[in-house]
């Protein structure tokens, strides 16, 4: 993990609460110690805990995790430190926002071993690790039964509302579940164990198949896919892709390079959802392209990947909350949850584009005026404004505000997120504005002096 003042992007001059960007165009790689796992833990976590063939590549997950929690410390109990690394591997993906460890369901006893909850979709997540030399095949039949039972009984108590509210014990912020809204309920079961590839579909008979959707993994199948689907939009997508292509191919367990091979090719039948075809035939194949490229780990291995760790930060500064500004109520709360939310839409590949901006604007903005650009998200109508310069603290919100609800206006949605930062200098901070209804009635004419302050969607 970063420290306190460490350089993690070697000329681009910005302190983020403890951590420095500089020297930016003068090296072209971050730093190693950044993306390097510490080796001696691993072989400590293996030998340790003496998970069978427990062959992890985590030496590649450090790539700056943005205010992520620590390494899982080992208490010397299997069970209970593969279930700390997926908790922590879900981070990877989804930020520790929209992670919730070990959720209680009432008196102490627990509803999964992890649960992610972004916007209206819910994965529930039960964990099964072999630690015995027992034949793998043998133990992942006996045990899959297992982790189906307590999965349906998971879902059972959701729908039932026996479960209406998970904590996050790392924020310390809590969710209520509304099935009108989180219409979307996952499963994942992941089988800690080495073998050679086999379709654990085979071990399930119709009379105990799961009630909901759900996808089978390894823990090294799993840090794969975390590994390769960076963002909630990336990982979510490929629970439902996976899902879908079972039905086409074999998925197979310890596996998981060879899977995402195998469905690369069948993207165009599996994309087939309303929006995807509503895109027009180039940018069809244009997001089967970048998809494909995702699934083969281009993505991760590009050299501007670095650029996206800007948005990454700006969605984990969200829960910085001044205090003595806005307060510490729920209410505040759910806002910053909301603003992660909308930011946890941006797949890998478009937070790349934008964080190029984003550096490109900081830097225009060194001249002491103000700059802004806009990014659209048709698929959930959704426009995204970013500005960039010194603005007076106590015209700062309404300043804001006012861009954000004209913004409304000129682009015809009624969701916008405005984000507001300085320019490159000694300090870095955001201010967010969040509309989700429209701000001034029909009947209110927004000034055209400040609708053309607003660029246009095409610059």
């Amino acid at each position: 993990m970063p420290k306190r003042g460490d350089c993690l992007f070697p000329h681009f001059n910005i302190r983020l609460k403890g951590f420095v960007f500089c020297d930016f165009l003068e090296k072209e790689k971050i730093e190693k110690r950044f993306i390097e796992f510490d080796k001696k833990k691993l072989l400590k976590l293996i030998s340790h805990n003496k998970i069978r063939g427990y062959k992890m590549n985590l030496s590649e997950i450090m790539n700056s995790r943005f205010e992520a929690t620590p390494i899982p410390s080992l208490t010397g109990d299997a069970g209970k430190d593969v279930e700390s690394i997926i908790q922590w591997l879900l981070e990877f993906s989804l930020l520790k926002d929209f992670v919730y460890r070990n959720p209680d369901r009432e008196k102490g006893k627990e509803f999964s071993d992890a649960v992610a909850i972004y916007d209206d979709i819910i994965i529930i997540i039960q964990i099964k690790t072999q630690k015995s030399s027992r034949n793998p095949i043998g133990w992942a039949e006996k045990n899959l039964q297992k982790a189906i039972k307590q999965l349906n009984g998971s879902f059972r108590m959701l729908s039932e509302g026996i479960v209406t509210e998970f904590k996050n014990e790392v924020l310390g912020t809590k969710i209520k579940i509304d099935l009108a809204k989180h219409k979307c309920i996952y499963g994942v079961i992941i089988l800690a164990q080495s073998s050679q590839p086999y379709n654990p579909l085979n071990f399930i008979s119709q009379s105990n198949w799961p009630k909901i959707p759900f996808n089978i993994f390894s823990l090294n199948d799993f840090e794969i896919t975390c590994r390769r689907m960076t963002t909630a939009g990336d990982l979510i997508v490929y629970i439902e892709l996976r899902w879908d292509a079972k039905d086409e191919i074999k998925i197979l367990i310890n596996d998981e390079e060879n899977n995402m091979l195998k469905i690369a090719p069948l993207l165009p039948q599996l994309l087939r959802n309303s929006s995807f075809r509503k895109l027009e035939l180039s940018k069809q194949e244009n997001t089967i392209k970048i998809y494909s490229k995702k699934l083969k780990e281009e993505i991760m291995l590009d050299p501007d990947f670095k650029y996206s760790l800007l948005v990454d930060d700006i969605i984990s500064r969200a829960h910085d909350i001044d205090i003595s500004v806005f307060g510490d109520s729920e209410d505040v709360k759910n806002s910053a949850h909301k603003i992660a939310i909308c930011l946890g839409y941006l797949t890998r590949e478009r937070r790349i584009r934008i964080g190029k901006k984003i550096l490109e604007f900081a830097i225009k903005a060194k001249d002491g005026r103000v700059h802004k650009f806009v990014h659209l998200q048709k698929p959930i109508k959704q426009i995204y404004l970013y500005i960039f310069g010194l603005i007076d603290q106590k015209d700062l919100g309404e300043y804001l505000k006012a861009l954000c609800a004209a913004a409304q206006v000129k682009y015809g949605y009624n969701k916008v997120l405005g984000i507001l930062t300085e320019p490159i200098g000694n300090g870095r901070s955001y201010s967010f504005v969040f509309l989700e209804k429209k701000h001034f009635p029909s009947s209110v004419q927004v000034p055209d002096d400040i609708l053309k302050q607003l660029p246009d969607l095409c610059t």
